[in-house]
């Protein structure tokens, strides 16, 4: 599932709750992402991580292991 669809469908879902992004005045937020990744220790499939902040928001992150 792309992330997109799964931003959409979570604020559809909570419309009524809100967001709120710690932006500084007068200034646009960055998007920033990090990943890391495993590399199959002892044989394993190896894991794969990433986040996406706006500003200093977490606003998704997906973690699993890796079929390569």
């Amino acid at each position: 599932m792309l992330a997109s669809t799964q931003l959409r469908g979570y604020l559809a879902t909570t419309a009524a709750e809100g967001l709120k992004f710690d932006v500084k005045e007068n200034k646009l937020p960055a998007l920033t992402v990090y990943t890391d990744a495993s590399f199959a220790p002892d044989s394993e499939e190896s894991h794969g991580s990433f986040i996406v902040l706006l500003g200093s928001s977490l606003i998704f992150r997906r973690s699993g292991r890796q079929g390569l």
